[in-house]
């Protein structure tokens, strides 16, 4: 008997000091891994990059066609916005601004009084401002950062990875202006019109900061023409200009190759910064559904009539190309699209497409969600009023 506790206490002694070495080897590589992110990664060391690297250790979002539920619930208003920043859920409504993790625990709450609420997410900050109001403000995950009421109405706020940003909206004697800030919230450049209608705008960092402004004006004739305008902050002269006679401007885009998807009534152009017309997509009469950029690819969704479910998916390159053609068979509502996967919001189903294998799978939705928002490449936050369900497409 005593020859097997001593056995035994051999084994626990073993065993302890096999962990106590485990623990000594496990500090010690953290130790050099903190080190390591210090020298080499210092500017980028932030809590919020610290909080994120635990992001999915407690809460994964659930697979398409599962039983079970990621889901987040929260209190919405008439003029509710959301979306997702750094894979939380941000809610928008016109008295307050909150951000929910996928545990469904409120991690921000900022009061204020909108009219118009509206959301610009950049991967740095995001920007809430009143629509055609002049507010706006900057968070990042855990507070505001920044905010400013303008001389004139805001129309539109983009920004780029860095968190360089742009505001849509007038001027003294000037029908438009583009104010432009850098990521320290420094007003560093600013362009004007005397007789075009800024009616939106993106910024995108490559060396330098550029701008691509959509406008319109209406011509002695009585007829509109838009025109896209390209901007360098280290410039102040127009690096390009294009006018498009008789098209009503919608929509101008930075792709991650920092061409411009150019969206009017009639075509999509993707452009580049030097103003060369790359692809030229023309739909003429056919109705737009959705129009999304996400990274190298650009989503247009057509109906061939103004009624009726079926629709005309095509999905561009980075340089315009068409990538892939498919029909879809919903009454579609809303979208997004990754680098990976494009999302088709139904009235009763979503349709999942697989870019890389050209291949798409539709399942079946417990409701009409009101809108679809990008987690990360595989995940989305499939929205309803007061509830959000976080679902992807890992395993599929």
């Amino acid at each position: 008997m005593a020859e097997n506790n001593g056995k035994n206490e051999n084994g626990f002694s073993n065993t302890h000091s096999r962990l106590k070495k485990a623990r000594y080897i496990i500090v010690t590589l953290l130790i050099i891994f903190v080190v390591f992110a210090v020298f080499f990664y210092r500017e980028d060391l932030t809590v919020e990059n610290f909080r994120y690297l635990m992001k999915y250790v407690n809460v994964r979002p659930v697979s398409f066609g599962s039983d079970e539920n990621t889901q987040i619930n929260f209190e919405s208003d008439s003029a509710t916005v959301t979306g997702s920043f750094k894979e939380d859920l941000v809610v928008l409504t016109k008295t307050s601004l909150k951000i929910y993790d996928l545990s469904s625990t409120e991690i921000l709450d900022s009061s204020h009084g909108l009219t118009s609420p509206a959301l610009s997410i950049g991967e740095k900050y995001f920007a809430v401002y009143d629509l055609g109001a002049k507010y706006v403000a900057l968070y990042n995950s855990f507070s505001k950062l920044w905010e400013q009421t303008f001389d004139y109405p805001v129309y539109d706020v983009a920004l780029d990875e860095k968190g360089n940003f742009c505001v849509v909206t007038g001027a003294k004697d000037h029908t438009s202006a583009l104010k432009v800030y850098n990521s320290s919230f420094e007003n560093i450049f600013n362009w004007k019109s005397v007789d075009k209608y800024s009616v939106c705008a993106d910024i995108h960092f490559d060396d330098s900061i550029y701008m691509a402004v959509g406008t319109v004006k209406n011509t002695p004739s009585g007829d509109i023409t838009s025109e896209l305008i390209i901007l360098s902050a280290d410039s102040t002269q127009v690096l390009a200009s294009l006018p498009f006679e008789s098209e009503m401007m919608l929509k101008a885009v930075f792709n991650s190759e920092g061409n411009i998807a150019c969206l009017t009534d009639k075509a999509l152009r993707i452009i580049s910064l030097s103003g060369e017309v790359l692809s030229d997509y023309s739909f003429n009469s056919k109705a737009i559904r959705k129009f999304e950029v996400g990274g190298e690819w650009t989503a247009l969704l057509l109906n061939e009539n103004l009624v009726g479910k079926t629709h005309k998916m095509i999905i561009f390159d980075a340089n315009g190309n068409t990538y892939m053609e498919y029909t879809v068979d919903s009454e579609i509502t809303d979208m997004c699209l990754s680098d990976s996967f494009a999302f088709l919001l139904g009235v009763e189903d979503i349709t999942v497409t697989d870019i890389s294998a050209k291949s798409s799978e539709t399942y079946d939705s417990e409701r009409s969600y009101r809108s679809v928002e990008l987690i990360d490449d595989e995940n989305v936050y499939l929205v309803y009023d007061g509830l959000a369900l976080a679902l992807g497409v890992e395993g599929k």
